[in-house]
């Protein structure tokens, strides 16, 4: 009868313990670290018309080329495969004590007129692109925002990308609604 307790007792204990000892998910990021003049990128396809990409974005270190700006990009692709919604992270050697977040949006050309402008040495800057099933567009970088209504814009991927310098993406999520 005692060794039948200790063999109950002792899945029932190990229960315990693993129940308690479980973690947190773990955390979803994409280090994009890239030599001067090149660039990386991670992609999702989405299905839903609806979708919430939010997260952290930092600069870790930007780098010199002639040619190619350090870069971030958080954006929504649309299905025609040619325009894409979202935020545009810049660094630009003139103000290089601060990040500027640009706004992306489909048909328009892309401006260098910074929505928000952040410190960047140390700094890790909350990001949310959302898109409604009816077309409104919400962007927002630390206490920044804006919205957008678009005619049409049928989501078909999520992508993080960044150039010439090393980016982390943090905690992002993609909720499809």
């Amino acid at each position: 009868m005692r060794v039948l307790l200790s063999l109950v007792a002792v899945p029932l204990v190990a229960g315990c313990v693993s129940a308690a000892s479980r973690t947190s998910p773990p955390e979803h990021y994409f280090d994009c670290d890239v030599p001067p003049g090149k660039f990386s990128e991670w992609s999702r396809t989405v299905g839903a018309k609806a979708l919430r990409v939010s997260g952290t974005v930092e600069l870790v270190e930007p780098r010199h080329d002639a040619r190619w700006a350090p870069v971030a990009n958080v954006f929504i692709g649309g299905k025609d495969g040619t325009s894409e919604v979202g935020l545009n992270v810049y660094f630009d050697w003139q103000s290089p004590d601060v990040l500027e977040f640009m706004v992306v949006e489909p048909g328009a050309p892309q401006s260098r007129q910074p929505v928000l402008s952040v410190p960047w040495h140390g700094s890790v800057t909350s990001f949310t692109v959302a898109l409604s099933g009816s077309g409104e567009l919400k962007l927002s970088a630390a206490n920044a925002q804006r919205t957008f209504e678009l005619s049409k814009f049928d989501a078909r991927s999520v992508q993080l990308t960044c150039s010439t310098g090393q980016f982390k993406f943090r905690q992002v999520v993609i909720d499809e609604q």
